[in-house]
């Protein structure tokens, strides 16, 4: 089946080209997700496609416009090779999904949807078994609409996990590092690891995807790479990089909680501040040799990048832990901040990823 054929029942509906940009950014910025609490703003800069790029290979953007030609609805499917069951396998991660509120839109709109979540594993230009998601938990209307509504496919809950924000070492803390941490000279010095332990990850990579990372994150430089040893034996590895300015997140508003914390915050270290940028540097393709206390390693690798200075560069430095492989990082000042990871189950035909509790997910394609 082909993307056409799904299509050409929905004339709302087309695939966006750059000609599409302005008109994106224009919705997408009027229509942020509402969430409690706190209160964030995604910020793509001047090109809508340029951050999808980081997500896939191969990407696609539903948009629906009304009789007048506005957009009132967008979508995001991208394509990647990632690592699944230890081969390489294209994996679709669904992105951004938004639409005007309205009841004509939201009615149309899910007729759509839903005709392409039913198919999506069939489609000939996805070309893929395996698909996921990431929900805030706190953003109860999208678990609403996606989740618990009578569909004609099913969204099937793999895993907890949280986006784990770290902020500074908590002063007079004694601790040390266990483990070697140091920038990678050479791109070869990792090849082994990641084709012997990168693989066991699912989501992972091995040698070959991690060569592509250089493509695909804009500015990324071999000394963007750590590189954790025993002694001389490479036992983890990790991608520290950031998407700004081609997705920027701006802190609109903090809960009284947080304020009350940010205000502590500022007496330690570098502060975010409201309306301003969120700098946030992610630790990407975080994979850690199952043979070690991963929490050990952790805490070498923020050591050393305390002792680096890059908590005065960043406000926070960002993971991903799960809870079926918890991390735990004690001795710094962090804020957790909980997300649902889902796949989307449609007839017969999709294979469900099986998590163990080795998982890999970049937290800055989101």
């Amino acid at each position: 089946m082909q993307l056409s054929e799904i299509l050409e029942n929905y004339p709302e509906f087309s695939l966006a080209s750059q000609s599409d940009n302005q008109d994106i950014l224009d919705f997408f910025h009027r229509h942020q997700m509402k969430t409690d609490g706190l209160q964030i703003y995604y910020d793509r800069g001047d090109d809508f496609f340029k951050h999808l790029a980081t997500q896939g290979e191969n990407i696609f953007v539903f948009l629906y416009r009304n009789d007048k030609g506005e957009v009132k609805g967008i979508g995001t499917i991208s394509v990647r090779e990632q690592i699944v069951n230890e081969s390489v396998h294209k994996v679709l991660y669904l992105g951004d999904l938004r639409s005007e509120t309205s009841r004509d839109v939201s009615k149309k709109w899910k007729e759509l949807y839903s005709r392409m979540m039913t198919c999506i594993n069939e489609i000939d230009e996805f070309s893929s078994q395996y698909n996921f998601t990431v929900i805030m938990h706190s953003n109860l209307r999208a678990i609403k609409a996606l989740v618990k509504n009578q569909n004609k496919f099913d969204y099937i809950f793999l895993d907890n996990f949280e986006m784990v924000n770290v902020f500074c070492k908590i002063p007079l803390y004694f601790s040390k590092p266990k483990y070697q941490v140091s920038s990678l000279k050479a791109k070869d010095e990792l090849r082994a690891f990641l084709n012997s332990e990168g693989i066991k990850y699912q989501l992972g990579l091995n040698y070959e995807l991690f060569l592509k990372r250089f493509e695909a994150y804009q500015g990324l430089k071999e000394e963007n790479v750590l590189v954790i040893r025993d002694k001389n034996q490479v036992i983890g590895m990790t991608i520290l990089w950031n998407p700004s300015p081609q997705k920027r997140i701006i802190l609109r508003n903090l809960p009284s909680y947080l304020k009350a914390f940010n205000m502590l915050l500022s007496l330690f270290t570098f502060a975010p501040k409201v309306n301003s940028e969120l700098k946030v540097n992610y630790l990407n393709d975080l994979i850690i040799s199952d043979q070690y206390d991963k929490s050990q390693v952790l805490k070498s690798i923020m050591l050393y990048l305390h002792k680096k200075g890059e908590f005065s560069r960043y406000h926070s430095l960002a993971f991903a832990s799960f809870k079926k492989d918890p991390l735990h990082l004690t001795g710094f000042l962090q804020d957790k901040t909980k997300l649902l990871f889902y796949t989307v189950k449609s007839g017969d035909k999709t294979e469900l990823l099986d998590f163990n509790k080795n998982l890999n997910f970049n937290l800055s394609w989101v």
